[in-house]
């Protein structure tokens, strides 16, 4: 399966919304929950850096574009 298969069996919610639970490859720790759009799970896999949905300033955001600390 590639990566625009795997887009398209993502079910979003009635926000076109889809939850994100980012985690540790070594021992599975969560790191973090995010919203995901289709546009942010598009420009996650194109760009290889996490992409997101914010909620509160409703806009797309880049993890790590400010702090440097990229997923």
């Amino acid at each position: 399966m590639d990566a625009a298969d795997l887009l398209a069996r993502v079910r979003y919610d009635d926000r076109g919304l889809v939850p994100c639970v980012v985690q540790h490859v070594a021992d599975g720790r969560v790191l973090m929950v995010a919203w995901a759009d289709a546009e942010a799970l598009s420009r996650t896999v194109s760009t290889r850096h996490a992409h997101f949905w914010s909620r509160s300033r409703r806009e797309l955001w880049c993890k790590g574009a400010t702090s440097g600390n990229f997923l």
